[in-house]
């Protein structure tokens, strides 16, 4: 039963030293969350993500997000109803570091259910944007072609596309070189 409120207490205590957050199913959370969390913050260790299950985050708060630099690694966004193509554009041009290729810091993506992903997105969704990017959570029904044309064109990405949880092998130390 966590608010936006609450949320910014966390950061100056404990923010600094996590890894992995998960805020998922905290409904009351809005677009201020991310605002609360990452807004003026330094240096991160951040690097995993879990906004799902939130239905007040929209688009407005993952380019929040992209504008804080972070260099998440994966980023769980599920059943979010507002989130949409806004957000998939947001992160494929986040420039996370100078030295470094745009959105090049995902390998993990789940976008399962969210309710605004059209195939706009999924131009977006293209090697380039997302080099380094190896699990993706889509709903398969938005438009089977291009979910297929996607595997196709990036036969290194596991793209999941009925609700199953995404999960990087913690083995895996690839860099996803020929994603």
């Amino acid at each position: 039963d966590i608010t936006d409120a609450g949320l910014s207490y966390l950061r100056p205590c404990v923010l600094n030293t996590l890894f992995a957050l998960s805020l998922r199913g905290c409904k009351r959370l809005t677009d201020k969350c991310i605002t609360a969390l990452f807004d003026g913050c330094g240096v991160l260790e951040l690097r995993e993500l879990d906004l799902s299950n939130l239905p007040n985050l929209s688009d407005n708060g993952v380019l929040l997000l992209a504008k804080s630099r972070i260099p998440f690694s994966e980023l769980r966004m599920r059943q979010c109803p507002l989130i949409g193509d806004t957000s998939v554009m947001a992160l494929a041009s986040m420039l996370v570091d100078e030295a470094r290729w745009h959105g090049s810091s995902l390998r993990l993506l789940d976008l399962y259910n969210c309710g605004g992903i059209t195939q706009l997105a999924f131009r977006w969704l293209k090697r380039r944007y997302f080099p380094r990017l190896k699990w993706l959570g889509v709903t398969g029904s938005v438009n089977r072609d291009m979910v297929d044309a996607l595997a196709r064109s990036r036969p290194f990405l596991h793209v999941a596309c009925h609700g199953e949880e995404l999960g990087a092998d913690p083995y895996d130390i690839s860099d996803g070189l020929y994603a």
